[in-house]
């Protein structure tokens, strides 16, 4: 499993979107919701690297969950190479971390 699977996995389209909403959402708080306490830079980092990684995780979460019964939809019937070649992934320490706990 290497770097490409994990970024296909991950939907970094979706990710950019969930993080811009979040980031957008937080200036305009700050700025229009009296008493609210402006944000830093800091702040905004914060936010940037926890709203990628939840939404990225959330993704390959979904893609794992789904795994069954995507084939049997029509939209989803042919999946992506990058989840089939993770999850015949048999090296334990290559596999997903919450694949090891669910598939022992």
């Amino acid at each position: 499993m290497g770097i490409n699977e994990i970024i296909e996995i991950s939907k970094p389209r979706i990710v950019v979107l969930l993080v811009i909403t979040a980031v957008t959402s937080m200036y305009a708080a700050s700025k229009l919701v009296t008493g609210a306490s402006q944000l830093d830079y800091l702040d905004y980092l914060h936010i940037i690297v926890a709203g990628a990684l939840a939404s990225a995780g959330s993704s390959a979460l979904n893609h794992y969950y789904d795994k069954d019964i995507d084939p049997k939809m029509s939209r989803t019937s042919s999946p992506g190479k990058a989840l089939s070649r993770c999850l015949k992934v048999r090296d334990r320490h290559q596999r997903l971390p919450y694949d090891l706990l669910v598939d022992h």
